[in-house]
């Protein structure tokens, strides 16, 4: 199978995910307004801005996550504990579509997408059951080195004492391990909020 159709198989996989998500998602919201739940459903304007912003940056190559998380916390938008999940939930469906803008656009090897996407996956979905157990203030130290290490890399990146580009299109041998082996992290995966209860939005 040539790299396009890999290419597609994974965006069609990417795409039923992302379907299955948001139909879940979407009951859930009417359920919980169908309940009368006194929390919170629809997000405010403030929140909406936050969207805006961390995604738009997100394009330019600083990550969305981290750029959330400190708006988050500056601003008191949502408990520590429930960020992780709130990450994920409210990050996937925009995380789909720019999947196939960027799968698209930006040429990368087969094998290191595919590698890439699968360990990001495996390591929300073991992970969350890490996170959901541990008590606020952990996730406060795991959220603050996590911060502390991108703004450090991103730094070091403009101070030109990191490589910020380069022309290779994938990773082999042990720089690919590597990679796979680094890049899950231990958050609630979105598939996992419901029963986990870890989002702001929770659709429990």
């Amino acid at each position: 199978m040539d790299e396009r159709a890999l290419r597609w198989l994974l965006l069609g996989a990417i795409g039923s995910a992302g379907l299955i998500f948001t139909a879940v998602f979407l009951a859930g919201l009417r359920r919980r307004a169908r309940e009368g739940s006194a929390e919170r459903i629809r997000p405010s304007g403030v929140e909406l801005a936050t969207g805006f912003i961390t995604v738009f940056f997100d394009t330019l190559g600083i990550g969305s996550f981290a750029t959330t998380t400190a708006i988050f916390r500056a601003m008191r938008l949502a408990p520590d504990e429930l960020i992780p999940g709130t990450l994920n939930v409210g990050h996937t469906i925009e995380s789909v579509l720019s999947a196939f803008v960027f799968i698209n656009l930006v040429p990368v090897a087969a094998v290191t997408l595919i590698s890439m996407v699968v360990a990001s996956a495996l390591g929300a979905w073991f992970g969350s059951g890490v996170v959901s157990k541990l008590p606020r203030q952990r996730i406060r130290y795991g959220m603050g080195v996590a911060l502390t290490a991108a703004a450090t890399l991103m730094l070091m990146s403009q101070l030109r004492l990191l490589p910020s580009g380069g022309e290779a299109m994938g990773l082999q041998g042990g720089w690919l391990i590597f990679g796979a082996t680094r890049l899950p992290s231990f958050i609630p995966s979105p598939w996992q909020a419901r029963q986990l209860g870890t989002s702001r939005w929770s659709i429990s």
